[in-house]
């Protein structure tokens, strides 16, 4: 019983220390986020735009697209990109809440039973979640750090499945 106990909290200090050392290898290699938005934008593949036709009512447009990684792409940055940093995919929305209008967030792969949600998120620099960090405010139960002018990092401690 004495070394799972031992176990468990060796555990729960391994995985805050890691999100953590995420954080510093994001931020030490932020460069390759911006070379993906730049690809990504020059290709067209965050412009998609999805429409829903509602029944006697006008097309409803969604915003929203995402770059999976089960997605083939020819550009070799982009496998590596997937890998080095554990990603499962890219997305773009376009949400005009309190938090933000367009974001682009990089989505790592996590276990939903024992793992944190993290995201990598661009908000072009303008956003009012970046105000409201920099005011010291910020949503509950979330942990934001401000990366760069453009980058945002996200821990969810408690995330939704399947986020």
């Amino acid at each position: 019983m004495k070394y799972l106990i031992g176990f468990c909290i060796l555990t729960v200090v391994l995985m805050s220390c890691y999100s953590k050392r995420y954080l510093k290898k994001v931020a030490h290699n932020i460069d390759d986020f911006s070379q993906t938005i730049e690809y990504l934008d020059q290709n067209g593949f965050l412009l998609q735009k999805d429409t829903i036709f509602l029944k006697g009512h006008e097309p409803l447009s969604i915003h929203n697209s995402a770059c999976w990684r089960s997605d083939t792409f020819s550009v070799d940055f982009l496998k590596r990109l997937y890998a080095q940093y554990n990603l499962n995919r890219i997305c773009y929305s376009k949400d005009k809440d309190n938090f933000f209008d367009s974001v682009i967030s990089f989505r790592r792969d996590y276990n939903p039973f024992f793992g944190k949600s993290i995201m990598v998120i661009y908000d072009y620099g303008n956003s009012n979640l970046r105000k409201q960090i920099l005011n010291g405010t910020s949503p509950e139960g979330i942990e934001y750090k401000i990366i760069n002018d453009f980058f945002l990092y996200r821990v969810n401690k408690k995330p939704a499945f399947g986020e």
